[in-house]
């Protein structure tokens, strides 16, 4: 096999892996065995940010996936294929959101788009991810919704002409903003028009994703049944093929709705699950959420025993 064919077979490889098809992490492990010999620059960096997106993917490895692209990018930094190394500044963005350290991931993710220089349509496409991962960035950060309103309008004007996942995304994170900003019609909307694509796909990682999502909505509208019906939808497909992470806010806001319901003990059971998955990936930021939902718990279950 020749490096162009070799070239081919990770990019598509990473597509799956993307979508968390455990036969393509498999097919990743053998492609790394097989080829650890060859010394052509671009497949290797293709290969190590297949292998830095699988740690991310599969295993919620973080801190394995920054280690390997800042080892990439320290000795092939200057490298002609800039577009796998912007790629791996775009996996250390998102590696740093989720350890809780924002303003590397901010550092890291405008290092990317300050990289791209050109219109060739493999780095609009990857502009438009960076932006997407601006806007994650922002949100688990907290802060407040209008730089990520400006990134994501960007990124869905240069995918206008598409109907792809990376579309789809972006209309997600669009609903990730309003929902947090408790604009929950507008979450719903861009929820479910991000759904069409993923179920015309069968794309089931991100229609997990998004079933939770919308699931979260119909919480926060106080419609129950549609909130346990989504979420246990989603739960269902994150155990088939989710990672540990997304796994984790499924059993989350499935808690939540046990516990408006007065589930307590199933509400309970689904937070301490929540908190396994956290405490093993060590997801920082969503440790503290999940205690106090415990605790809260334990005092509406002591106060029932109180009432008896």
């Amino acid at each position: 096999m020749n490096s162009k064919q070799l070239l081919k077979i990770l990019a598509e490889n990473r597509t799956l892996i993307q979508q968390i098809h455990y036969n393509a992490y498999e097919h990743l492990q053998m492609l790394n065995k097989s080829y650890a010999h060859l010394h052509d620059e671009e497949v290797i960096l293709s290969m190590e940010l297949s292998n830095s997106i699988a740690e991310i993917q599969f295993h919620s490895r973080y801190e394995k996936a920054i280690e390997n692209s800042l080892r990439v990018i320290d000795r092939y930094g200057n490298s002609i294929y800039s577009n796998y190394i912007i790629s791996h500044y775009l996996v250390l963005g998102r590696c740093y959101a989720n350890t809780g350290e924002f303003h590397k991931a901010e550092e890291y993710l405008l290092t990317a788009l300050k990289r791209i220089t050109s219109d060739e349509p493999i780095l609009i496409g990857l502009k438009s991810d960076i932006l997407h991962s601006l806007v994650m960035n922002e949100q688990i950060a907290e802060r407040g919704p209008e730089k990520s309103i400006q990134y994501l309008t960007e990124a869905l004007d240069l995918l206008k002409d598409e109907n792809s996942n990376r579309k789809a995304n972006c209309l997600m994170g669009l609903g990730n903003v309003y929902i947090n900003a408790d604009m929950i019609e507008e979450a719903l909307e861009n929820y479910n028009k991000a759904a069409v694509t993923y179920e015309h796909q069968f794309d089931l990682a991100n229609m997990g994703n998004v079933y939770c999502n919308i699931g979260t909505c119909y919480l926060k509208m106080e419609d129950f049944p549609q909130a346990e019906r989504y979420l246990e939808k989603s739960l269902e497909l994150r155990i088939k093929v989710g990672s540990p992470e997304h796994l984790s806010i499924s059993y989350y806001n499935l808690a939540l709705v046990y516990k408006a319901q007065n589930n307590l003990d199933r509400a309970e059971e689904l937070l301490l699950k929540c908190k396994d998955i956290l405490v093993r990936t060590d997801s920082k930021p969503f440790i503290k959420d999940t205690e106090q939902q415990l605790a809260e718990i334990a005092l509406l279950k002591n106060k029932v025993l109180a009432e008896v």
